[in-house]
């Protein structure tokens, strides 16, 4: 039986895992490669704080109309330096190979953000979300893709 280059992926992780993370969406977390079943929503939820009075309190409804695209659209309520602002956010993923047990699946997904107290559409990203099928109990996700910020801090991301 024949192992595919993917399963090695987690190794990779283990190696570059002492270094910075980055990932896509608000919240800097990393995209599995699956979405929810068709007919059917969930909510993502979150809350991030980091230095000084910088926190996220995030909500993002999400739903499967078709089959294979994922459409969440919601909202943030961020403080940044003292400041509070609201922000909407859009996001869409697709699954190009599904996930199955033993072996891996990725897709490609986008989102966007527009903020309030700019009142216009502020960044956005898109990446393609791996998952690897490791153990009986262990999933390892992988995630790349590029950020664009309306002040120029366009940047490759990773998680």
């Amino acid at each position: 039986m024949s192992r595919s280059p993917v399963r090695y992926l987690p190794f990779v992780g283990l190696l570059i895992a002492p270094l910075s993370v980055q990932a896509a969406g608000g919240h800097y977390a990393v995209d599995d490669a699956m979405v929810v079943a068709p007919g059917s929503c969930e909510i993502e939820a979150w809350y991030s704080r980091g230095d000084g009075d910088n926190q996220d309190y995030t909500a993002v409804p999400t739903c499967n109309p078709w089959g294979n695209l994922e459409i969440g659209l919601g909202a943030s309520r961020v403080q940044d330096a003292g400041e509070w602002d609201t922000w909407a956010e859009l996001n869409v993923k697709s699954i190009v190979r599904p996930f199955e047990r033993g072996g891996y699946g990725w897709g490609i997904a986008a989102a966007t953000s527009y903020g309030g107290a700019q009142d216009r559409v502020e960044g956005g990203v898109i990446y393609l979300p791996l998952s690897v099928h490791v153990a009986e109990t262990l999933v390892m996700n992988y995630n790349l893709g590029w950020a664009y910020e309306r002040d120029g801090d366009d940047a490759a991301i990773w998680g």
